[in-house]
């Protein structure tokens, strides 16, 4: 959906917000007619992850990032007396995006606390963590 050519603009909009809700607020008034329920598929999420840190709004990217994760715990516990997230649950790949793309926009204790909270949520056994190779720091140490 946002992918496309004639959605340029809104994703634009949807850069402009700071936080998750507005952003899915500024869709649901979008797509009011087109699309029921109102859900983000995982794959414009990922794009607007993408976009968004590319963009240096790391607010809206951690934002997402906490939406899809309470998404994910709701996944787990299957339970019917909570509403349905509009964003899908974080994925590895939504989780590689946001840490790789803290780390670019210097926000490296937000990617270590993003690390963490995958350590104390958990990916399921099969799936490998890779974010990339260690670089040493040509300061000295102190």
């Amino acid at each position: 959906m946002l992918g496309h050519a004639t959605n340029a603009s809104l994703l634009r909009r949807l850069l402009g917000t700071s936080t998750a809700v507005e952003a899915l607020d500024l869709l649901i008034q979008q797509l009011d007619r087109q699309q029921r329920p109102h859900t983000v598929s995982a794959g414009d999420a990922a794009l607007l992850l993408e976009r968004a840190l590319e963009a240096g709004n790391t607010g809206l990217a951690l934002s997402m990032y906490q939406q899809m994760c309470a998404a994910k715990r709701a996944q787990g516990r299957n339970s019917l007396a909570s509403p349905a997230s509009a964003w899908p649950a974080a994925t590895l790949q939504h989780m590689q995006t946001l840490v790789m793309g803290l780390c670019r926009q210097l926000q490296v204790n937000d990617a270590l606390a993003t690390i963490r909270s995958i350590r104390s949520q958990g990916m399921p056994g099969a799936v490998e963590v890779s974010f990339g190779h260690v670089v040493s720091s040509p300061l000295p140490p102190q």
